[in-house]
C-alpha cells in the first residue's frame, strides 16, 4: 500500500507498515492506532484487502475516540468490513491505496 499519511478529524496520522512481530503492534492481530502519537501501525504481512480492512478498522477507532461514539470492538469490526465491501463493489477504492 502507498498510503503514508491520513487526516482524521483534522489530525495528521502517520501510517506505518510493520512486520507482524514488531513491538509497535504489541501482539495486536493486524493493526493498532496510537491516538497520542498520531500513528497507525499495520501488519504488512497480510494481503492488500486485509490491510485495507484493518486500516478502515483503525480509522473507525480514531473516529470513535475523537467523537466519543463508544463502539464495541465487534461493532468496529463489522463497520470496517461493511465499508470495505461498499467501497470495493462500487469501485470507490483508489488503486494507489491498494
Amino acid at each position: 500500500m502507498n498510503l503514508n499519511h491520513l487526516n482524521i478529524l483534522g489530525l495528521d496520522f502517520k501510517v506505518e507498515y510493520v512486520n507482524g512481530n514488531d513491538n509497535k503492534l504489541n501482539n495486536e492481530l493486524c493493526g493498532k492506532i496510537n491516538w497520542q502519537e498520531q500513528e497507525i501501525y499495520l501488519d504488512n504481512s497480510f494481503n492488500k484487502q486485509l490491510i485495507l480492512i484493518t486500516l478502515l478498522h483503525e480509522i473507525i477507532h480514531a473516529l470513535d475516540h475523537g467523537l466519543h461514539f463508544e463502539f464495541r470492538e465487534n461493532d468496529i469490526d463489522r463497520l470496517a468490513i461493511g465499508l470495505f465491501q461498499v467501497l470495493k463493489e462500487n469501485k470507490l477504492l483508489v488503486e494507489s491505496i491498494l
